[in-house]
């Protein structure tokens, strides 16, 4: 066992994260490793190969790392990040957007650390997209 979070990181990065398709998939994935009631990342497969401290460190700036990266996006690359997630979901979409339009579930993905400027960017950009999605959905409904 090692304990270099750089390792714990890259190895994150190459055994799971590059599994998931999809930067919101991925945000999704590691914003749930960690424990909402303490904010501590917990991941035991990086924690048993490394150490927890490493997997925790690992986690923590890969979201960071990939928050960051939706944060920062403007609004149409914000709606494609969305409906990229929307369409793996398949079967669950319209309630995923039904849901997240009442009840905003996206905004579990936060860090803890983040800036409040950089949260309400994302918040802000999610509800966008999302009416954005919803209207473009009906237009195709209605046309078709």
């Amino acid at each position: 066992m090692t304990s270099s979070h750089g390792d714990a990181e890259r190895d994150l990065e190459q055994r799971t994260l590059s599994q998931i398709r999809g930067r919101l998939a991925q945000l999704i994935y590691v914003a749930s490793t960690r424990d909402y009631r303490t904010g501590k990342y917990q991941h035991d497969g990086l924690a048993w190969r490394f150490s927890e401290q490493a997997a925790e460190t690992a986690l923590l700036k890969s979201h960071e790392r990939l928050f960051d990266g939706i944060c920062c996006a403007g609004i149409e690359e914000t709606v494609a990040i969305l409906e990229e997630y929307l369409e793996q979901q398949e079967h669950e979409a319209r309630e995923i957007l039904k849901t997240w339009k009442h009840l905003p579930a996206y905004a579990v993905v936060v860090p803890l650390q983040s800036p409040h400027l950089c949260n309400e960017m994302f918040l802000s950009n999610i509800r966008i997209a999302l009416q954005i999605i919803e209207e473009k959905r009906a237009a195709k409904a209605g046309s078709g």
